[in-house]
């Protein structure tokens, strides 16, 4: 883990556990923050650059 991820030992080697948002072994992809449908009342989860917005 190279950017302070919190790192274990799992099935014989290292495994990275990712901040949200990001996923890979060693956390550098960035994930589609709107996969979870993060907006309530049906709102439009839309990507930015820093996560995600919801459109009412």
């Amino acid at each position: 883990c190279l950017d302070g991820e919190i790192c274990s030992v799992a099935d014989g080697g290292p495994k990275c556990f990712c901040p949200d948002g990001f996923g890979g072994a060693s956390c550098k992809t960035k994930l589609n923050s709107c996969v979870s449908n993060p907006c309530q009342n049906g709102g439009l989860c839309l990507e930015t650059s820093s996560g995600f917005r919801c459109e009412c």
